[in-house]
């Protein structure tokens, strides 16, 4: 996503880099373009240049410029619907509004088997039967579960300390907070060791 993204030309100069093939050759300077993934800025730019084209275009899509604004986190969309038709209309219509922007689509899943027939079948890079992480979770497609990994790092020969299940407990990324209920259960018992 961030290669997807123009560098406004004003501020490239602020992007060059050095570069040679081999030790022996001259080096060379180039600017770069493009949003750089891995520098401090470029998830804003990722999710600020989603917003714009939200705003631009969602007089036209409506239904995926509100998917990309309640939806997405960085360059992952969750996304759901009531009912099939209204699924295949969020769908089209976020599809049709990435591409406005230069953004292609390519890995989605779904737990309707329908949504997954449209022709596009080898452009979707994940498999119904495999998990899809995002956000600290693993959501199972058919299934339609969600799955949080927590796999406490003690073995049966050594007695838990309250240090040790406190790193344990720390250890779990959930930023949507759908392991909130097991997550306070979890600190509440810290409280009490």
């Amino acid at each position: 996503m961030f290669r997807q993204i123009r560098v406004h030309p004003d501020d490239s100069d602020l992007q060059r880099i050095l570069w040679r093939a081999d030790p022996e050759a001259e080096v060379q300077d180039f600017r770069l373009t493009t949003v750089t993934y891995g520098t401090a800025s470029a998830p804003y730019l990722a999710i600020r240049t989603l917003i714009q084209l939200a705003q631009d275009e969602g007089h036209r899509h409506p239904y995926g410029a509100a998917v990309i604004h309640k939806n997405t986190y960085v360059d992952d969309i969750l996304a759901g619907a009531s009912t099939l038709e209204e699924a295949l209309h969020v769908r089209k219509q976020t599809m049709e509004l990435l591409e406005a922007g230069g953004f292609r689509l390519s890995k989605w899943a779904s737990s309707h088997p329908q949504l997954c027939l449209d022709g596009d079948q080898a452009e979707r890079l994940f498999t119904t039967t495999e998990g899809v992480g995002t956000l600290g979770v693993i959501w199972a497609p058919a299934e339609d579960s969600l799955r949080i990994r927590a796999v406490p790092r003690l073995n049966s020969a050594e007695k838990p300390t309250k240090r040790s299940v406190l790193s344990d407990v720390a250890r779990l990324f959930d930023p949507a907070s759908w392991a909130a209920p097991v997550l306070v259960a979890a600190k509440v018992f810290l409280q009490d060791l």
